[in-house]
């Protein structure tokens, strides 16, 4: 399990950002059972992107005439909410530790998200977190054509790549080439979690996941 790169996803992976933005979306839409509702189905679907999530809440309550923001401004609400709450949010226990362990040991460490990448890339600078990062990205590329790029850039082997997160889509992208994955938490119910703070120990302890 040699790892030249690693690949990292963000909230709920390295920061606790995930019942913060969760809420957000709840705060920003109409304050009703209906749209509360169809925002609960929509977040329990495989739906990544504020913009995907609210483009297809506009369709369903436009589907039953129900009054609704344009998809586009829910969005930028939604930014302006919830992006500085992200930046403040604390480190999941261990995350920066395991970003020095990588970094002395000279691998390349990369972040993708489901959060559109200019703000991605902004919360990570307010975060004074640019200098881990060789690569940062985010919406609208998806992680499984991230990896595809990434193999292909760097003309390196799958299983020289280990994906690091928190979700089915974080395993899934993992899989779909051939990658090493450590899970990490149990939000999605995902075997085997890591806590951050044990991997370095896995790092340390295991040579051959370097």
């Amino acid at each position: 399990m040699y790892s030249k790169i690693w690949i990292f996803d963000f909230d709920g992976t390295l920061v606790s950002s995930n019942k913060i933005k969760k809420k957000g979306f709840y705060r920003v839409i109409q304050k009703t059972k209906k749209s509360f509702a169809y925002m609960d189905e929509i977040l329990e679907s495989s739906i990544k992107g504020r913009s995907n999530i609210f483009k297809l809440y506009e369709e369903k309550m436009n589907n039953f005439s129900l009054p609704v923001e344009n998809y586009r401004l829910l969005t930028e609400k939604y930014s302006d909410l919830i992006d500085h709450l992200v930046v403040c949010a604390p480190q999941i226990t261990g995350a920066e530790a395991l970003l020095n362990t990588l970094k002395r040991k000279k691998k390349i460490i990369m972040l993708s998200s489901a959060t559109p990448e200019k703000n991605l890339k902004n919360i990570i600078e307010n975060r004074k977190w640019s200098k881990y990062f060789d690569v940062i990205s985010g919406m609208p590329k998806t992680k499984k054509k991230f990896i595809k790029e990434v193999i292909l850039a760097y003309n390196i082997k799958a299983s020289k790549i280990c994906v690091v997160g928190d979700g089915l889509d974080d395993r899934s992208s993992a899989e779909e080439y051939g990658c090493n994955f450590l899970p990490v938490g149990n939000l999605n119910k995902l075997d085997s979690g890591y806590e951050i703070k044990n991997i370095i120990s896995l790092i340390e302890n295991r040579k051959n996941i370097l």
